[in-house]
């Protein structure tokens, strides 16, 4: 992980920070969801296995009368009469800023700053304040901007993000003069005080903890899905993915990324990498190569199949809606039953849908090994 955590200064006063380009980091927004009571910042990052956390300000859903707090609306798209406002951060599917440019254009981008009062700290690179009018003022403001706390930001020049949290006292002005200097031309506030926290989920340490309260929701970076460094990947080769019915696109990233080739219906990917967490468009996505050009692709268990043996040890299946049974053979007698929510280790992927419909799997858990249906409905494969 090459996420940095650096100390920046505004008037002597500390600010703890991390920034990235978009295209090789992914930072998403989690929220509790409907029913759970709040949760610390370092269960938000374990639970998602993110690499930074910090602490957010969406308040919706432990007061269901809060429509929006610090600028971030509950879903991203937000009905005034006829018209939706288009939003920076969605909690749909906790996306940051898709589309910076276009945003900066969009007239219900401004009607958002508008919306967002005195949360908006900085704009196009001038520090301050916008209110109803859209008039920027450094006079009059509200006393939760302009008096010294403990705060939160995020900041973006349409190319890197910036993630900061204060380790002193600051007002909502010198945020916009920590983020000015480093070269961000729009940021927002979020909670601050002692909900101000940041989490480093590499070393598994409170970078800063604020007063260890509960949040309800946290915005948490960790790398795209990684280039394997150049080099041998022969332990791979027995280990590929079958398009058995549809082609497959590797791009330079997840999602957005421009792709680099099309691996046509019929054909194998060696399978790099298959992670665990479920992108924005709703698949898991996974890392391979084709003719020597590798890539992201998403992974649709529904249109191809891993097959071969993995490296032994590092690739699992999650069980996340049913338990395993181990058997001695594929239909054979029950050897063990695992419980639903464990892991399995992945020995091997058996080529081809037996007669029961299910591609079978070969695996262990705690010492005892076995073959197991694979079903995509409650378990998924992955090597984070």
């Amino acid at each position: 992980m090459d996420l940095q955590i650096k100390e920046g200064y505004i008037k002597g006063k500390i600010i703890k920070y991390v920034e990235f380009d978009k295209k090789t980091k992914i930072i998403k927004l989690f929220a509790q969801k409907e029913g759970e009571t709040r949760k610390s910042l370092e269960d938000f990052c374990k639970e998602h296995k993110g690499a930074i956390a910090v602490n957010g300000g969406l308040f919706v859903l432990s007061n269901p009368k809060t429509e929006y707090i610090d600028g971030i609306y509950t879903n991203g798209l937000k009905k005034e009469g006829n018209k939706k406002q288009l939003v920076l951060v969605s909690s749909q599917n906790g996306d940051i800023w898709p589309d910076y440019e276009t945003n900066l254009k969009d007239i219900s981008f401004i009607n958002w700053v508008r919306s967002c009062s005195h949360y908006i700290f900085l704009y196009n690179n001038e520090i301050g304040y916008f209110n109803s009018s859209f008039v920027k003022t450094t006079h009059n403001i509200p006393d939760i901007y302009s008096k010294p706390n403990n705060r939160t930001m995020i900041g973006t020049n349409g190319h890197k993000i910036i993630l900061a949290c204060s380790v002193d006292k600051i007002t909502g002005p010198e945020q916009g003069e920590f983020l000015k200097n480093l070269g961000y031309d729009i940021g927002i506030n979020f909670d601050g005080n002692g909900s101000t926290q940041m989490y480093d989920g590499i070393k598994k340490e409170y970078v800063i903890r604020g007063d260890g309260r509960k949040i309800t929701d946290a915005f948490i970076i960790w790398n795209s899905n990684p280039v394997p460094p150049t080099g041998d990947t022969s332990s791979t080769t027995n280990f590929k993915m079958d398009l058995t019915a549809s082609a497959a696109r590797l791009r330079t990233q997840e999602i957005y990324g421009s792709v680099k080739t099309t691996v046509p219906k019929g054909q194998s990917i060696k399978i790099i990498g298959l992670y665990g967490w479920t992108a924005g468009d709703g698949y898991r996505w996974a890392w391979g190569k084709y003719n020597g050009v590798d890539g992201a692709f998403q992974y649709d268990p529904a249109v191809m199949m891993p097959v071969g043996r993995p490296i032994i040890g590092e690739y699992k299946m999650k069980l996340h809606g049913s338990a395993a049974r181990l058997r001695s053979s594929i239909r054979g007698s029950i050897l063990k039953t695992v419980p639903n929510y464990n892991d399995i280790q992945i020995i091997e992927f058996i080529n081809g849908k037996q007669s029961d419909g299910y591609q079978w799997c070969y695996g262990e858990h705690n010492g005892t090994k076995g073959y197991f249906q694979y079903d995509p409905k409650v378990m998924y494969p992955t090597n984070d």
